[in-house]
């Protein structure tokens, strides 16, 4: 009876200590290649799913904002990364829906999406976070998954990116170089004329020679 008893005690601690995550907390992050863009001037901004160590994980379901979205700029979205087997994305007028699948993996990072970002006209644009996403990793009990806790927050900014006007002085100095690209053509066909002129005049002189 107490070796039945003994048995069924260390057959339950088990069974918590498989069901219990030993999965510290993890967040998604973005890096942007620029801040600052002038119009029609393009940017990319990198989305990762950051693992502490020993972290796996094996699903990743996304949702984040878009503030400026086809007005500030344009946003060509790339989902998944080379750690995910299965990748799906999605722009649903101004959100990213992702939904991505793979085998339990570590991290520390893991690419989850890339934005190109096309700017557009003058003002912010921002790519925030969503608190409907979550992920999670597999276990051998039921329900065979687990959450891992994100430390994002709904609402936080995870990347901006600041569309300026082309400066007054370039446009000034763009219209210059213009100006001067038409000014040298001009003066090269004047160039050409003046000695076809010239070759056109001798022939005619040594056409008059009497013979």
């Amino acid at each position: 009876m107490m070796n039945s008893l003994i048995r069924n005690i260390i057959t339950l601690a088990a069974f918590l200590s498989l069901s219990v995550s030993t999965a510290s907390a993890t967040l998604v992050s973005a890096q942007s290649s620029a801040n600052i863009l002038n119009t029609t001037e393009s940017a990319q901004i990198s989305l990762f799913l950051d693992l502490e160590i020993g972290e796996t994980a094996s699903v990743l379901e996304g949702v984040f904002r878009l503030s400026g979205h086809g007005s500030i700029a344009n946003t060509i979205l790339t989902a998944g990364g080379p750690s995910w087997s299965n990748s799906f994305g999605n722009i649903v007028n101004d959100e990213i829906l992702l939904s991505l699948t793979s085998n339990n993996i570590g991290g520390p990072s893991r690419q989850i999406a890339i934005l190109d970002i096309q700017a557009l006209s003058p003002g912010t644009y921002e790519l925030i976070y969503d608190d409907l996403s979550f992920a999670s990793f597999d276990t051998n009990v039921s329900p065979f998954f687990q959450d891992l806790p994100l430390t994002n927050v709904d609402g936080e900014v995870l990347a901006r990116i600041t569309v300026v006007p082309i400066p007054a002085a370039m446009i000034l100095y763009m219209s210059a170089l213009s100006g001067l690209a038409v000014l040298r053509r001009r003066y090269i066909l004047g160039l050409v004329r003046v000695k076809s002129h010239e070759h056109g005049t001798v022939a005619a002189e040594i056409s008059e020679v009497p013979s």
